[in-house]
């Protein structure tokens, strides 16, 4: 199955995403980056602005680590973060 932007905007996929225990063991600056970084996602998934948005929020960078060890982000050779559900893979 193919998850695209509107997929996203999508309040019980969201749900389905957060309600777990994975998603709830992160640190709530993890958590929240991830809200920003869900909702200022473009069209293809991708998240040009995570470093920005990261900075915005106060928090460190390593809160990119985190959603990425988890699978709730990946990153791409150009180094913007991008939707890993856009894909056929979803934890």
């Amino acid at each position: 199955m193919n998850y695209g932007y509107d997929t996203f905007l999508d309040v019980n996929f969201i749900r389905g995403l957060i309600n777990n225990d994975i998603f709830m063991e992160m640190p709530i600056e993890s958590q929240a980056l991830f809200f920003h970084l869900i909702f200022n996602t473009d069209k293809e998934g991708f998240y040009p602005t995570a470093n920005t948005i990261v900075r915005a929020l106060g928090i460190g960078s390593e809160n990119l680590d985190i959603l990425e060890k988890n699978s709730f982000i990946e990153k791409n050779d150009n180094g913007f973060y991008f939707d890993p559900f856009s894909d056929e893979e979803i934890i």
